[in-house]
């Protein structure tokens, strides 16, 4: 059964059609109207046990780690705090929506920074950077914990404004949980508070604000095309040997992987509107967050169109992993490719490797061709394969139904 799912996926990229999600806005509970926002973190804002469900979600991708009363978050480098400390609470609330909702890459971002200029010494407590580098401070946070008094917010406002200037930075966000402000510190005096106010924390725009720019589009000048098997398989290698990592991956666990990141792109050359971006590809200059929530949306779309064929609701790759494996094999037009050419790319690559390390074997696909003409199906036949294996007879049948019917 291993290949069945790979296999189910390339016939459903010869049939199968978007939807618009609500979800309450993470810190004020305004409904807001997304393509998706985070993938699995949906409606409630927090879940029965009490737990942050962004926070949830982001320990599960490993931005951070949670141990009893201790907190690591793994971003720019490791730094470990006291989880039992309320303020400590609020700014993984707060990294965690910068990652998930606005896709600021965790490597851009560090936390407890030590604040040049300030005496006495002061750190910030999230800071997010324009370069991989960490270099070019864009964003400064100041957190307070949540039951904060109208002083403790005043005095955390200067306390972030004066570390954003002293850090260069073009914005200020304070957060307490309850409340937030945005200010603009770039453009406006250093006693401004009230003209460079910008809203709430959903001021913050994703992507630095830079609207990302994308090479393909659909039925555009520039877009998906098919390529010869041999290339197609070339690519499929390439893309197989990003998520296997030499062997530090389980060929299996690493084959899965591929299989949901092939269904989310069929989805995307299948569902994308002409003369719309397509999803399943990386931008000019974006981070592989940005890249990695974009796709994690279309897999969660994919798996509402159709959840028969994938009951993981994630993938289990980090976020540059996914971002490389989408630049390989973006610009390939699979739904475009016959089946046969298809069959050959996959076959080949994967029936080296199944053969030799998990013991899969392949019928010849003329054979198979040949002994369900024989058969005959229809349609209203049911059809069993005991030992299906990659299931080429099982979608065999299903081309030629398709074809008669």
């Amino acid at each position: 059964m291993l290949l069945v799912k790979s296999r189910l996926l390339l016939a459903t990229a010869l049939r199968y059609t978007e939807r618009r999600m609500v979800i309450p806005d993470s810190f004020s509970g305004v409904r807001m109207s997304s393509n998706g926002g985070t993938a699995g973190v949906r409606s409630r804002r927090r879940s029965q046990q009490g737990v942050d469900i962004l926070v949830e979600e982001a320990t599960r991708r490993g931005y951070i780690a949670i141990d009893g009363s201790t907190i690591t978050y793994h971003v720019r480098r490791n730094y470990r705090a006291n989880y039992e400390d309320p303020e400590e609470k609020v700014r993984a609330r707060t990294l965690s929506w910068l990652v998930l909702e606005r896709s600021y890459s965790p490597r851009r971002i560090d936390v407890e920074v030590n604040v040049p200029r300030r005496m006495p010494s002061d750190f910030a407590d999230i800071v997010v950077y324009r370069d991989d580098g960490c270099r070019s401070p864009y964003l400064v946070v100041e957190n307070k914990k949540e039951m904060c008094t109208s002083a403790e917010q005043r005095q955390g406002i200067e306390q972030g404004y004066g570390n954003a200037n002293s850090l260069r930075a073009a914005y200020m966000l304070f957060d307490c949980g309850r409340a937030s402000v945005l200010f603009d510190v770039a453009n406006f005096p250093s006693a401004e508070r009230e003209q460079n106010r910008l809203g709430a924390r959903d001021a913050i725009p994703a992507n630095y604000g830079t609207p990302s720019q994308f090479p393909l589009i659909a039925q555009g000048a520039v877009d998906i095309a098919p390529v010869a098997p041999q290339e197609l398989e070339r690519i499929v290698r390439r893309a197989h040997g990003v998520i296997w990592a030499g062997g530090k991956r389980d060929p299996l666990k690493a084959f899965d992987e591929w299989s949901k990141l092939l269904f989310a792109k069929i989805h995307d050359e299948r569902h994308t509107p002409n003369g719309q971006p397509r999803r399943f590809q990386c931008g000019v200059g974006e981070t592989g967050t940005l890249v990695a929530n974009r796709v994690r949306r279309l897999y969660a779309d994919a798996r509402q169109r159709d959840p028969s064929i994938f009951s993981e609701p994630d993938f289990n790759l980090p976020d540059e992993k996914i971002r490389d494996v989408v630049q390989i094999v973006q610009g390939v037009g699979l739904s475009l490719m016959p089946i046969d050419g298809l069959g050959h790319a996959f076959e080949h690559f994967f029936g080296s490797i199944f053969r030799g390390d998990l013991g899969q074997y392949f019928t010849r696909r003329e054979l198979v061709r040949f002994m369900v003409a024989v058969v005959k199906p229809t349609d209203s036949d049911f059809v069993i394969d005991p030992t299906c294996g990659s299931g080429g007879f099982l979608l065999e049948t299903l081309l030629q139904v398709w074809h008669w019917v």
